[in-house]
């Protein structure tokens, strides 16, 4: 239901940005004041907008009032949690010692809408393009502002879903889940 409602208040902002973009333009309102004019608008969707790429694919999520080639429908709502690692010794009944912890890896939700082009048909071609990113056994690179604020520069796809909208046959719901991934470096150290 949650999800629901959370797709629901992206569409209806969307709506509401595509609106006001157009009255931008045509200079209809008070650029001071409105914090969706154009000048603004540009700038807080590029904080929802990432690039998830590896040597076989490259996909573009939000970031765009109207979809064009490449781009997935408004911006994706993003759920990021991330957890420590304790090891802990317990001490009698109710108290514990944590003798080290460390910081596990992030855990992502991933959700958007689908809209296909003609805003008519279903569109095929993009949830072809989600299946096959998600089937690829490869890790992402991904490329975003909030990604970089995280210290996340790799994810792995875990999980994938898809569901159509009631009454809407060109627009559909996905979410991935996935993990952060960091890069293992080991260093050899010669016995002398």
């Amino acid at each position: 239901m949650n999800l629901i409602v959370n797709i629901a208040s992206n569409v209806l902002r969307n709506k509401i940005v595509q609106q006001r973009t157009q009255l931008a333009l045509n200079g209809k309102t008070n650029s001071g004041e409105d914090p969706y004019v154009v000048a603004n608008l540009k700038e807080e969707q590029d904080h929802e907008a990432f690039t998830m790429k590896n040597e076989e694919l490259s996909l573009q999520f939000g970031g765009s009032i109207t979809t064009s080639e490449g781009f997935f429908g408004s911006p994706p709502i993003i759920k990021y949690s991330r957890e420590k690692r304790l090891i802990k010794t317990e001490i009698g009944v109710e108290d514990e010692i944590i003798e080290e912890y460390g910081m596990g890896s992030y855990e992502l939700d991933i959700s958007g809408l689908l809209i296909s082009d003609d805003h008519v048909n279903y569109p095929a071609d993009k949830i072809e393009d989600l299946r096959k990113a998600f089937e690829l056994p490869k890790e992402y690179e991904v490329v975003g502002k909030i990604f970089t604020s995280l210290g996340i520069d790799k994810i792995y796809l875990t999980g994938f879903s898809i569901n159509g909208i009631i009454g809407y046959a060109d627009t559909w719901e996905y979410t991935f889940k996935a993990r952060s991934m960091k890069q293992m470096n080991f260093q050899l150290l010669s016995q002398n």
